[in-house]
C-alpha cells in the first residue's frame, strides 16, 4: 500500500480561527513537530528541495497544483549537498520560485 497525503486548505475569519483553535485544543492530541526548509522551483511549483534536520529530499509532483491527485517521486540525499543541487537546477533553467521554513 502506498502512503497517501491528504491536504485541505481553507480561508477562515479571525473569529472562526479562534473557534477552531479551541475545538482542536479540546479534542486533538499533539504528536510532534516538524521542521524543514523547502525551496520551490519554477515549472508550476512541481519541483522542490526539502531540507530536514537529518536529510534532504528532491521532490517532484506530477500534474498541477490542485489536481485531484498527483504522483510524488521523492529522492533522499545528504543535506550538505542541497546548495549544490540548487545551483544545478538553476543552471538547468529552474529558478527559485519561493522558499518557506
Amino acid at each position: 500500500m502506498k502512503n497517501v497525503e491528504v491536504e485541505i486548505s481553507s480561508f477562515v475569519s479571525p473569529a472562526e480561527w479562534d473557534r477552531l483553535r479551541i475545538f482542536f485544543r479540546r479534542r486533538a492530541r499533539f504528536v510532534g513537530s516538524h521542521r524543514d526548509a523547502t525551496t520551490y522551483f519554477e515549472k508550476n511549483g512541481r519541483l522542490r528541495i526539502r531540507v530536514e534536520p537529518d536529510a534532504a529530499y528532491l521532490v517532484f509532483k506530477s500534474g498541477f497544483m490542485h489536481s485531484p491527485h498527483r504522483e510524488e517521486i521523492e529522492i533522499s540525499f545528504s543535506k550538505k549537498n542541497a546548495g549544490q543541487l540548487e545551483r544545478v537546477l538553476d543552471k538547468m533553467g529552474f529558478p527559485v520560485l519561493i522558499r518557506w521554513f
